[in-house]
């Protein structure tokens, strides 16, 4: 950490983005990194393993694992182009974050991470954020352990999170902090994890739990949790007792449970006011290419809700949860149905439908739930404020020698918080080679801004040592007296371990119901998000320099400029030890 701070002593520090914080974008961005340091063996993974890559298909994954059986293993990285139904698009994605062990993984392993980010000179208590995180492996155990501060917060610390876990042939032992996944990922689901059923091509490790990896403070549990795979069968169970951060009602009971993890000096004062103990179980059953699940949860909270917004909310201490699931792979199609019911007299109910052939894809989801089902560990946290909702999604794909065009669209009964009613998209790509150009046009309707026109060009030419990439976005509401257009150029430069990147963009946005956004790169692995509602500059440096796959050093510095200049730095140190497996 001294290292971390001499760094910010020798860099110009510089001003934080408009984009508000966000727990879950942000541990999502945590787990990509993870992987993007710590591959995943392909001759070692099950299909579960797999789908711990957000972008990667299930129907690819089942295949992925199937043809690596039947070969006897994969040799080289590259064999993915064999799998039915890989495109070149889908395999630039995967490799980033798959190996091919040349030789055994070392009986012991680990990972340490530091990054802290600032928007300040010099860096006062509140105007920084951090994040350090620590993995070790021993043979079948492993350990971990996060410690994150939000911006906003007064202390050195604002979670402290630690779990080990111990994996055998067919048991899995689970102490401290972890995720679970019950379900499909359709009615119930942890956060990142898509579900404990999906389909394996043979039955490997348990892997319903999951360690604690970043900083979800108001989404993880605290307890045991033990799996236990015996056949064709699979069984699971875990205990949590976890402190949740909620705004009470002036009576002392819970208004609703807050989600964000960042507490600023107003809200800190209902910073872990409810204790929330919960109980799970899992079963479920496959047959070659069918798989049945049945699993539920308990929960008890140590105050009762007594919203006063909404008719429709959970009231009192204690809710439960069950549902049913099943999932069926043949040939290029893959089928997923999941129902549930709550105490709370709510029920919901999903079907999934995938189709991947060479040249087509297609996929079909329809969800439904009432205004008072309630997942505790799942999707739909919210306690108040909720409303009966139906969702469906539709989407076609075509791709032929380089070309792909796919249409999708979504609508939704109601005006959730969440959604997006009435969307439709069209995604046009061309890719023959080092160059790719990609067009998205939209039209959708947001929340009470109404119906809006959105346009985005993407033109980016990668070359073995450098790239460039060429932004322009247009976004035109339909009903409010608004109008963003949006121009970024990113440019990279790898030299041997060093590599060097500049972003510069420009926004031009008038009225208002007008938010652009921009992803650039930084001390991470995976780039940032930058948003504004308001005409600006911005511009980024980052620098880096990679002793190996999973050691480096990256420093970004960067500036928004509108009526005034503000200054944002980030600095991130990683350290892999031993240097681990090979990679193709």
């Amino acid at each position: 950490m001294a290292l971390v701070w001499l760094l910010f002593g020798i860099v110009l520090p510089i001003s934080s983005s408009e984009l508000p914080e966000n727990e879950d974008d942000n541990a999502l961005r945590d787990e990509v990194e993870y992987l993007l340091a710590n591959p995943i063996d392909l001759n070692r993974a099950t299909v579960e393993d797999l789908l711990a890559v957000p972008w990667l298909n299930p129907l690819l994954a089942y295949r992925v694992v199937a043809a690596r059986d039947s070969a006897g293993g994969f040799a080289a990285v590259r064999e993915l182009l064999d799998v039915p139904g890989m495109t070149k698009e889908q395999y630039e994605l995967l490799r980033s974050v798959v190996t091919v062990a040349r030789k055994p993984s070392p009986n012991w392993a680990g990972s340490a991470l530091a990054r802290v980010v600032t928007d300040s000179v010099p860096p006062r208590m509140r105007s920084w954020a951090s994040l350090k995180r620590l993995n070790v492996t021993q043979g079948s155990w492993r350990g971990s352990a996060v410690v994150e501060k939000d911006r906003g917060e007064i202390g050195w610390a604002d979670w402290l999170g630690i779990g080990i876990q111990h994996t055998g042939t067919r048991l899995r032992v689970t102490a401290g902090d972890y995720s679970t996944g019950l379900g499909l990922g359709l009615v119930f689901s942890g956060p990142y994890q898509r579900g404990s059923t999906t389909w394996l091509a043979s039955s490997g490790a348990p892997s319903m739990m999951r360690l604690v990896g970043t900083a979800l403070e108001n989404r993880n549990l605290r307890g045991l949790g033990v799996e236990l795979n015996s056949g064709s069968w699979r069984f699971g169970g875990f205990g949590s007792l976890a402190a949740r951060d909620a705004r009470l009602n002036p009576d002392g009971t819970v208004e609703r449970l807050m989600l964000s993890g960042t507490h600023d000096s107003a809200s800190s004062v209902w910073r872990r006011r409810i204790q929330e103990a919960s109980v799970g179980v899992l079963a479920d059953r496959f047959w070659q290419r069918v798989r049945v699940q049945v699993g539920g949860c308990g929960v008890r909270y140590s105050r009762a809700f007594v919203p006063q917004d909404s008719v429709h909310s959970f009231c009192g201490n204690a809710l439960a949860v069950g549902g049913v699931g099943l999932e069926a792979c043949a040939g290029a199609y893959l089928v997923r149905a999941e129902a549930a019911g709550s105490s709370d007299g709510g029920y919901a109910a999903a079907m999934m439908l995938d189709g991947n052939w060479p040249s087509w894809t297609a996929d079909l989801a329809v969800t439904g739930y009432t205004a008072r089902f309630f997942a505790p560990l799942g999707r739909w946290r919210a306690l108040t404020d909720r409303r009966s909702r139906l969702e469906g999604r539709v989407g076609l794909g075509f791709r032929h020698a380089g070309f792909r065009a796919k249409l999708s669209g979504n609508t939704y009964r109601d005006f959730v918080l969440d959604s997006l009613p009435a969307k439709l998209e069209l995604d046009l790509g061309y890719n023959p080679g080092r160059f790719e150009a990609k067009l998205k046009l939209g039209r959708s309707s947001r929340l009470e801004q109404g119906r809006s026109r959105t346009a985005q060009l993407e033109l980016d030419c990668d070359l073995t040592r450098t790239g460039l990439r060429l932004v322009l976005a247009d976004e035109y509401p339909e009903l409010v007296s608004g109008r963003g257009r949006m121009a970024g150029l990113v440019a990279k430069v790898k030299l041997d371990r060093f590599w060097l990147v500049l972003t510069a963009a420009r926004f031009d946005i008038v009225g208002k119901g007008v938010r652009m956004y921009f992803t650039e790169y930084g001390p991470m692995r995976v780039g940032f998000g930058f948003s504004t509602s308001s005409s600006a500059w911005r511009g980024t440096l980052g620098f880096g320099y990679r002793v190996n796959r999973r050691t480096g050093i990256g420093i970004r510095l960067g500036y928004t400029a509108r009526q005034t200049i503000s200054l944002e730095s980030g600095v991130q140190l990683e350290v892999g030890f031993p240097e681990g497996i090979s990679k193709d």
